[in-house]
């Protein structure tokens, strides 16, 4: 009885284009973001970029540093890290729901309460 055995170049060849399809997909996600957000996003305060960072971190459990480092790499996390710090911030920030984020915790439930939203926990 044959068997079809798969090589290792096969194997490597189809994680290559795996791979590929990925990084492309990542490329089309990233720009529909651009097009949706860009306007939103450039347009922030300090403060409201503060805040929107904080909102990502509670969200995603990441702080915007390593966010950014996993989705750009190093070299644009420590750029946009650098910019932050100009302008008295920093992507590293935590949120602290329980001290210094207590109003925003309470904002946040007070939306979620009013659109209806369930904690999954």
């Amino acid at each position: 009885m044959l068997t079809k055995s798969r090589s290792p170049q096969g194997k490597q060849d189809k994680e290559k284009r795996e791979a590929e399809k990925q990084a492309a997909q990542a490329k089309r996600d990233e720009k529909e973001l651009k097009r949706e957000f860009a306007d939103k996003i450039t347009n922030l305060s300090v403060y409201q970029g503060k805040v929107l960072m904080k909102l990502i971190n509670r969200e995603t459990g990441n702080n915007c540093y390593n966010l950014v480092k996993e989705f750009k790499g190093s070299f644009s996390a420590g750029l946009w890290q650098a910019v932050a710090f100009v302008f008295g911030s920093s992507l590293k920030q935590q949120y602290d729901p329980l001290e210094a984020d207590q109003e925003i915790e309470k904002i946040v439930k007070e939306v979620q309460k009013l659109y209806g939203y369930r904690d999954r926990g």
